[in-house]
């Protein structure tokens, strides 16, 4: 899903001066994969800037304390989780990859990146960190304003307008 991309990319931008924090929320499936998060962050001594809150029965109360979201996986094919963020008010960062793509238009309702552009994502990063108010503000509006049209009632007709335009692109 990209964690490790995500996690190397926020290092960076705090190396270069940026204050963020890193929340992980979800279930802990692959423990290898998990234990490998952590030690990276553990020998990279950002401890203080990143932490793993396992299962979150909120996402809602969760979402209200931060600005950002990133989905860093190159698979995601609706992108439930970009939706909720937007929805959620927050400023969707994600790989320009599969579903991604199609829900988050760079500069306008969300950033995009090019999956395992570590730099790339840093350099995002950094962007939005210095630029918080203009930015931040203006891409969070617009991505709630965008994502509300998968709301219940619309969801089933968006995501069919959106697979017929795909098909008619291809053929």
């Amino acid at each position: 899903k990209g964690q490790m991309q995500v996690l190397e990319a926020v290092n960076d931008a705090i190396q270069c001066g940026c204050n963020i924090k890193l929340y992980f929320a979800g279930r802990e499936t692959d423990k290898d994969y998990v234990q490998r998060l952590k030690k990276y962050v553990r020998d990279n001594g950002i401890g203080s800037n990143v932490k793993f809150l396992g299962l979150v029965k909120d996402m809602n109360s969760v979402r209200k304390k931060m600005q950002f979201g990133i989905v860093g996986s190159s698979a995601e094919a609706f992108g439930r989780v970009t939706v909720e963020g937007m929805l959620g008010g927050l400023c969707m960062i994600g790989a320009d990859e599969a579903g991604t793509s199609e829900l988050i238009q760079d500069g306008r309702t969300g950033r995009l990146y090019q999956y395992g552009d570590i730099k790339g994502l840093s350099g995002v990063l950094q962007n939005l960190f210095e630029n918080k108010d203009d930015c931040v503000n203006r891409l969070r509006t617009n991505g709630q304003r965008s994502a509300q049209q998968f709301a219940v009632g619309n969801c089933a007709s968006r995501v069919l307008e959106i697979v017929r335009k795909e098909v008619n692109r291809r053929e």
